[in-house]
């Protein structure tokens, strides 16, 4: 058997090739992977430029939490009305329960809701007023803020002579004193001012 290129490679001159002992040349970086064993990717890795990157985007996901927490407390208050006669009285109550939690820190969300929802969603006017009704009965504070936003919108209307939301506001304040959140005399009174001119 001829040697001579094997050996040649080794101690020949010019050149020396790496050549393993059936005189192939060897690779330069033979892989040690196992054969079902996949590549890694830098983006996986928990070190290097893959750790900052994921580090990044948890920042960004704390700035965005705020954001996440009013779009969800908007969808609560307006599907609340979506669900079957038997269950809505359990989640009106649940979702009291979060607005009170919720409310201090996105006070200006939530009266924005339940504003719209009251003058775009009449036939849930009942819907809103019990739960104005519950919100009042937990915090006395959130009740009157919710009182005040819907006189002022009710004010509004009146200027602008929208009489088809002035008629759901009357309604939705008539429903207030069902829930104990105003009196009658204050609805008495407000009727008062429809009254005057006549």
């Amino acid at each position: 058997m001829d040697y001579s290129g094997r050996v040649g490679g080794r101690y020949g001159g010019g050149a020396q090739r790496d050549v393993d002992e059936f005189g192939r040349e060897r690779r330069g970086r033979p892989h040690q992977r196992k054969p079902y064993e996949r590549p890694s990717r830098g983006g996986y890795r928990g070190g290097g430029h893959g750790g900052h990157g994921r580090g990044d985007g948890g920042q960004a996901g704390q700035a965005d939490e705020p954001q996440d927490v009013e779009s969800r407390l908007s969808s609560l208050i307006v599907k609340v009305g979506d669900r079957n006669a038997p269950t809505l009285q359990n989640n009106l109550e649940a979702l009291s329960v979060v607005l009170e939690k919720d409310y201090a820190a996105h006070e200006v969300t939530v009266l924005q809701t339940f504003r719209q929802c009251v003058l775009e969603l009449p036939w849930r006017v009942t819907v809103y007023a019990t739960l104005a009704g519950l919100l009042n009965a937990k915090s006395s504070g959130m009740g009157a803020k919710v009182v005040a936003l819907m006189h002022a919108v009710l004010r509004r209307e009146l200027a602008a002579g929208n009489w088809s939301a002035v008629k759901v506001l009357m309604r939705f304040f008539a429903l207030l004193v069902g829930t104990n959140a105003i009196s009658a005399g204050s609805l008495l009174a407000m009727l008062d001012v429809f009254l005057d001119p006549a």
